[in-house]
Parts: structure tokens; C-alpha cells; sequence
């Protein structure tokens, strides 16, 4: 069994935890996922079975989307419901005119403060690992992009927000800065993840219903095959004799190639067999434009075989 799967993260769950019950219920040792979830937040969690897990790394540049609920005038140490409450107004004064300019504020390329709550690392360890010994250690701004931040609906304290945002981008922070923008504080309260690259939320499975498809035999029609998770990839189509020169980790040469869609030097491609079966991902050496420009020359560096 190789591929990847979606699947709707249950609350309560760490992501962990979630993959711990996907490999008791498939049987399988090999199961990763791309793109950790807090145990609060609900929804996509691209799960990698078998051989899928060699590919995390080429997966986790994509874009987000999230629907949260954020509670203003409230202030928790974790930026969310889970934490102890720190500060709390009973009748935050906020209008929704001016919670629409604090999240317009907040659109584009944004610095945003790293939740001491979280899994960067400063000097070797995890920034939770402070937080919980009571240590205060310097916090990480980093620049996000949120591409659109859209008010689906404010019912004060409660704000109902879509947001579309480029990777490593923690909803939480998003919470925190917009409670210091509006002077009251704010936390998450609840978080859903509703698109992860060019997958939604809508092809997802919930864990229940992966334990029926397996009991069913059914699994593999769920399953997004090694070639079509990696399409945002370009290919390159080996013939056939190409196989066993990838599966020994020996270069191949233009001749080998029976077609390429164009590359970039330094950027990753798909490398398929005539019958579009991924064998490897590598990194070009050149641009597609100079390939026959010296064909003794290594082409590409593999970075993952999947041929044995």
C-alpha cells in the first residue's frame, strides 16, 4: 500500500496521536503526515502511507486555508482555548468596523510573533519545552504571507474568520496580533483547516470511515497516487532501460529522456517510467532549455528513489 490520503483531523487529537490511529487501523509501520495540526484544530492532515512517506519534504511548501473562531477580549499563555486564561473582558469595545480594519492590517507579508506554545526551536530546543518549565526565552518574529483574511461572521466576543495563508503561518499568532491591534487581547477558539495546497477539506476522510474502507478492501481507491501528489512537480519520462539506472543511483543522459515538461536548474522534478510510475525526485543541475547542451554532464542529483 503507497500513497497519500486525507483525512479529517478529529479535535482532541494531536496530529501524532491521529497518525498513531491511521497506522493501527491500515496495519501499516510507515505513516507520516505533512503539515502538523494542533489538538484543537479539526480538518485536512495529508497523511503519506508506505512509500508516500519519502515524499513528505516535497510537500510542505504549499499554501493553507483555515477557518478559526477567535474569541476577543481574552488572553490564554497558549494564544488559544487550551491555555490558562490570563486577561479577560467581559464586553470587549470593539466594533466590527474596526475588527475589519485590524484584520486588513494584517493581509500580505506580515511579521508575526512564534507562540511560546510552539514547535520552533531556539538554542536546540522547542520553544515549548521552555514554556513549560516556566523559562522566558526570545521569540522568533517570522514573515508570512496571509493572501486573504475574509469576516464570515462577528457576533462579539466571537469573530469568524477565512484566512488563506503561505506555510508556517500559526493561526494563533495571527489571534494574538489582531487582540493587540484591536487593545483587548484575542485567542483562538476553534481552528479548521479547509484546503491544504490544491486539495479541500471536502475530499477528506474521517477516521471512521477509513476503518470501513479498509475492512472493505477499499482503501486504494482513496489512495492519491506517488506521480499525481507530486503534479505540481515537472516531469521527466525516462524510457524504459532508464529504470535500472535510477534504482543504482547512476546518471542518466538526454538520450534517456523520452520527454520533459520544462524545469527550472536547481528546482525539484518528477523522474517516470513510460508507464508514469515515479522512480525518483531530483534536483535539476540546468535549466530544461540547456539540456543537450552537455550531455556528458550529470543532468540531475536524486534526491528520493522509490525504486528498489
Amino acid at each position: 500500500m503507497k500513497g497519500c490520503l486525507l483525512l479529517d483531523k478529529p479535535c482532541g487529537l494531536s496530529s501524532f496521536e491521529t497518525i498513531d490511529n491511521l497506522k493501527k487501523i491500515t496495519g501499516l509501520d510507515k505513516v507520516g503526515h505533512v503539515g502538523t495540526l494542533d489538538p484543537l484544530a479539526t480538518g485536512l492532515l495529508l497523511t503519506c502511507l508506505g512509500k508516500a512517506t519519502k515524499l513528505a519534504q516535497f510537500l510542505s511548501g504549499w499554501d493553507k486555508e483555515y477557518v478559526a473562531q477567535i474569541k476577543l477580549g481574552t488572553n490564554t499563555d497558549t494564544w488559544d482555548r487550551e491555555g490558562n486564561v490570563l486577561e479577560t473582558l467581559q464586553n470587549p469595545a470593539v466594533t466590527e468596523e474596526e475588527v475589519a480594519q485590524a484584520v486588513k492590517q494584517l493581509t500580505g507579508e506580515v511579521s508575526l510573533l512564534a507562540p511560546e506554545f510552539s514547535a520552533l526551536k531556539y538554542q536546540g530546543k522547542r520553544l515549548y519545552q521552555y514554556a513549560r518549565a516556566g523559562q522566558k526565552v526570545p521569540r522568533p518574529s517570522k514573515k508570512v504571507h496571509i493572501y486573504s483574511a475574509l469576516i464570515l461572521e462577528f457576533n462579539s466576543p466571537f469573530l469568524q474568520i477565512k484566512i488563506s495563508c503561505s506555510k508556517g503561518t500559526y493561526i494563533r499568532s495571527f489571534a494574538y496580533e489582531l487582540g493587540q491591534k484591536l487593545g483587548c487581547g484575542a485567542a483562538v477558539w476553534e481552528l479548521r483547516r479547509t484546503k491544504l495546497g490544491p486539495y479541500p477539506v471536502e475530499d477528506s476522510l474521517l477516521l471512521e470511515q477509513v476503518k470501513e474502507i479498509v475492512k472493505n478492501n477499499q482503501i486504494e481507491k482513496h489512495l492519491i497516487s506517488l506521480p499525481n501528489v507530486l503534479a505540481h512537480l515537472p516531469r521527466v519520462v525516462l524510457a524504459a532501460e532508464g529504470y535500472q539506472k535510477v534504482r543504482h543511483g547512476v546518471a542518466f543522459k538526454p538520450q534517456d529522456i523520452l520527454e520533459h515538461d520544462p524545469f527550472q536548474r536547481d528546482r525539484w522534478v518528477r523522474i517516470l517510467d513510460p508507464e508514469q510510475e515515479l522512480l525518483a525526485v531530483g534536483r535539476a543541475l540546468c535549466d530544461s532549455g540547456t539540456l543537450l547542451a552537455n550531455p556528458e554532464k550529470a543532468l540531475f542529483k536524486y534526491e528520493r528513489v522509490l525504486v528498489n
